[in-house]
């Protein structure tokens, strides 16, 4: 699983029009965007280009791991999840004041249409032939990894193919995404100190029955999956009450046949203040539920940025490694996530070592 190397820089627009959205001009200057880029991969690609270079490398370290012959890699499925749109067609409709935008019109759709090739292209870069029947690009956001991992799990029971490669790959650092959350007001400047500091990553993971492998290769067993859709909208007016986040979470808790949420928590908070009111209120909800002991957990945001339709990908990379390297606090992890649009989603890893 490749999180990539996190290169802290000074985040510029590109483009002299949208300077000034990341804040008021000051005497030093206009504000700068601290942002992390994974450096030396997709250095001068952007956008498609970007996420296709960076899912191939990350394809590629992931299959450097796993052995894999080009016999299996025929029978081996591959879901992608990737950023929803949902800043930029947010960011559309601001533009557009009081005009209607049409549904065809939103950015959303055309990088829908764009991203139709992306697994292909990332066969192509990453020089390897996976299952034709059984490959799909999930535009989930954060916790589109949970859809993409229900559907993985179903297509390997169905016996459509006999294992599924999963992960996450997005670029928030891109001029488009930025140029979005600045018109929100949500990026982290010099002068606005409750905001996201644009990450990428592109995360893999390799999705097997467990029953289908030798047991000296069996390290994490996929537990109870939970999702919710049509909640808080994190980019609306309205406040985030955290109801969605709370239920996937419990339902996932129940799911998983524990009582309450285990201490190895791993969740997608990005620094910004609606993402905290509506974690502040999930737990809340949670702990008169019982659900929830304690609210501390892994932020992989501080250390990689918001890494936005990765970071549940890259979560699971990081439970991963805590069970091999033996510093998780113990061996069951829950990941939590928050999609913009709405969707919350909750997965549980479990550690199969001794």
């Amino acid at each position: 699983a490749r999180a990539g190397l996190s290169l802290a820089r000074d985040l510029t627009s590109f483009t002299p029009f949208m300077d000034d959205r990341f804040g008021v001009e000051m005497l030093e200057g206009l504000p700068t965007v601290p942002g992390h880029e994974v450096s030396g991969v997709a250095d001068g690609f952007t956008g498609f280009g970007r996420l296709a270079v960076l899912a191939a490398a990350g394809l590629k370290d992931l299959l450097s791991r796993c052995s894999l012959s080009d016999d299996a890699l025929s029978k081996t499925g591959i879901y992608l999840n990737v950023d929803d749109h949902h800043f930029q067609d947010v960011a559309a409709r601001i533009r557009a004041h009081d005009e209607q935008v049409s549904a065809d019109e939103l950015p959303s759709v055309g990088w829908t249409r764009r991203c139709a090739t992306l697994i292909s292209k990332v066969e192509q870069l990453a020089g390897v032939v996976l299952s034709s029947s059984v490959q799909e690009v999930v535009f989930g956001g954060s916790a589109g990894l949970v859809h993409a991992l229900e559907r993985a799990t179903a297509s390997i029971a169905s016996g459509r193919v006999s294992r599924c490669i999963v992960g996450g790959v997005d670029s928030r650092v891109d001029i488009r995404f930025i140029g979005a959350a600045a018109e929100r007001h949500v990026l982290r400047t010099n002068e606005n100190p409750v905001g996201l500091i644009p990450g990428e990553a592109a995360a893999l993971f390799l999705l097997e029955r467990v029953t289908a492998l030798p047991s000296h290769q069996s390290t994490v067993q996929l537990g109870a999956t939970a999702r919710i859709d049509g909640s808080d909208d994190l980019l609306s007016a309205e406040p985030a009450l955290g109801r969605g986040l709370s239920q996937a979470i419990a339902n996932a808790v129940a799911a998983e046949g524990r009582t309450t949420a285990p201490a190895f928590m791993i969740g997608d908070l990005n620094g910004t203040e609606k993402r905290a009111r509506e974690w502040a209120n999930a737990v809340v909800r949670l702990q008169h539920l019982g659900v929830l002991a304690q609210a501390n957990a892994w932020l992989p945001a501080m250390a990689f940025g918001d890494t936005g339709a990765a970071a549940g990908a890259l979560a699971v990379c990081l439970a991963v490694r805590a069970f091999v390297r033996g510093y998780a606090p113990e061996k069951s992890a829950m990941i939590w996530l928050s999609s913009e649009g709405g969707t919350k989603g909750t997965l549980f890893v479990n550690s199969l070592l001794a």
